[in-house]
């Protein structure tokens, strides 16, 4: 997968809400969770000191939103996750830089 594959999905799919069935929302959220989880294991391993969690520090809740929220709500974690994994992997692009 290229880079920015998951980010454009998120924000298209931000967007194009109303289209989505409820199991591709959760998939979404799911690929998501686990992109963030594995960005913030590999940039913690390179520097050890310790990344503030901002809002992925209850991914539990984010998920259950994309289950039971409105589409307001679920647009909103959508971009907040293609937010934060553009945000780790700029990190990440620093730390492999140094």
């Amino acid at each position: 997968m290229a880079p920015t594959d998951l980010i454009d999905d998120l924000l298209r799919s931000a967007r194009e809400l109303h289209l989505l069935p409820l199991a591709e929302r959760e998939c979404l959220v799911e690929r998501a969770a686990s992109e963030v989880a594995e960005l913030r294991e590999r940039l913690e391993a390179r520097k050890p000191a310790k990344l503030p969690l901002g809002f992925v520090s209850d991914l539990q809740a984010l998920r259950q939103h994309g289950e039971t929220g409105s589409d307001v709500l679920m647009g909103t974690v959508l971009i907040a996750f293609a937010e934060e994994i553009r945000r780790l992997r700029l990190l990440d692009w620093e730390a492999e830089q140094a």
